[in-house]
């Protein structure tokens, strides 16, 4: 019976993993909130009925926020962010009405990143494209609330709960 109990639970944990990824995947594509709610159902039931694999749940969102970081610097990305910060200084410095030639650099490094912008194109022969996903912060967010309030559950009576009522 002990037999039947472990490989059910490594099936049955699986497929949610599965499920798991498929979430992930729909909420990254259009932030809707039914795929977190299915996310974190997805995370009480495996701590109820394998919590050895719990953790695993983490393991398989890195590849995501992997993306996340890596496309923070992008090159593109790099180059939005640098223009941004160029068109405060711009303005700052003609509030400040301060010298012509700062004012006239600073307009020409602008238009050299936005032409430089306009020009990029990324390979997409074979190579991986890393694309900026502002979803995938709300569920950095969601990821770091489940995992708190599992590890604040001190008791896990809550985590064994379901797999007790299933053995007797």
């Amino acid at each position: 019976m002990r037999e039947f109990f472990t490989d059910r639970a490594q099936i049955l944990s699986y497929m949610l993993f599965l499920l798991e990824l498929y979430f992930i995947e729909k909420f990254l594509e259009n932030k809707k909130i039914r795929y977190i709610i299915g996310i974190f159902l997805i995370s009480v039931i495996i701590a109820n009925i394998h919590t050895a694999a719990w953790p695993l749940m983490f393991i398989l969102v890195l590849p995501f926020l992997g993306e996340y970081v890596f496309s923070l610097y992008a090159i593109d990305n790099v180059t939005r962010n640098r223009i941004k910060k160029d068109e405060k200084k711009l303005e700052k410095l003609k509030s400040k009405n301060c010298d012509s030639e700062k004012i006239k650099k600073l307009e020409e490094s602008i238009k050299l990143d936005k032409e430089y912008l306009n020009s990029y194109k990324p390979k997409e022969n074979g190579k991986i494209i890393i694309k900026k996903n502002d979803n995938a912060k709300f569920l950095i967010l969601v990821l770091i609330i489940i995992f708190i309030r599992r590890i604040h559950d001190s008791n896990r009576k809550i985590a064994f709960y379901l797999f007790y009522k299933s053995i007797i």
